[in-house]
């Protein structure tokens, strides 16, 4: 439904974060330069990938889903080790 939509010249809003970089996708003009612009403010602003990964079609450029995962949960084992 995405793609049928796109093709009749409209653009979906919001979906499912499932669906996001397929929606992302359909916004390509200038070989996707508001997307490229999106993922160097993602990366300048949360360069561990741990706000959000994946929301608007913005994936963390530092590695995968996976990888934000992992920084996370060390992120709250190291956070918790100095508190009382």
């Amino acid at each position: 439904m995405i793609g049928e939509s796109a093709q009749k010249g409209y653009g979906e809003y919001r979906g499912h974060l499932r669906f996001m970089g397929r929606i992302a996708d359909q916004f390509g003009f200038g070989h996707h330069a508001q997307r490229r612009l999106n993922q160097k403010l993602k990366d300048a602003l949360d360069p561990h990938g741990i706000l959000s990964p994946g929301k608007q079609g913005i994936r963390p450029s530092a590695g995968g889903f996976r990888a934000v995962e992992a920084r996370v949960r060390h992120h709250r084992r190291t956070s918790r080790a100095g508190s009382f």
